[in-house]
């Protein structure tokens, strides 16, 4: 499992609790951090089809979408799961903060745009803290 923006490693660290084997990407891991190496998600670090499932909820950090895309697709071995949590949008009541790179409409917008991409939507769950939106679990087509 790789978790991108990862940040201290607070969800790779939940993820191993689970029993999986997994590792997070970040820009700013912190000093010394055993579970999150320092990258950028744009330009992940590791080969082609290595990765079972990767995990973000930092949608809102992408500076180019179709780059993020493109990087999550190449790590996924084939028939592998992305699992994004992610914000409503703008017209579901829900505006981006100050650092916010990347932002959409809705969540179905934010669907659509990985459906069109190569991957496909296998479950959809809302959750309202710590912030409104759901966990979407996409499976990688080809």
């Amino acid at each position: 499992m790789l978790c991108l923006g990862a940040r201290l490693g607070a969800e790779v660290r939940a993820f191993r609790e689970q029993g999986c084997f997994a590792v997070g990407v970040d820009l700013s891991p912190g000093k010394q951090n055993p579970y999150v190496l320092p990258g950028d998600f744009h330009q992940v670090q590791f080969p082609d089809g290595c990765v079972d499932v990767v995990f973000t909820n930092s949608l809102d950090h992408v500076f180019e979408a179709g780059q993020f895309i493109g990087e999550v697709k190449r790590v996924l071995k084939p028939s592998g799961l992305l699992i994004l949590e992610s914000i409503k949008g703008r017209s579901e009541g829900v505006a981006p903060d100050s650092y916010a790179s990347f932002w959409w409409n809705s969540l179905d917008d934010v669907t659509g745009l990985f459906e069109m991409n190569g991957f496909r939507l296998i479950d959809r769950s809302a959750f309202t803290k710590p912030w409104p939106g759901e966990q979407l679990c996409f499976e990688k087509l080809g």
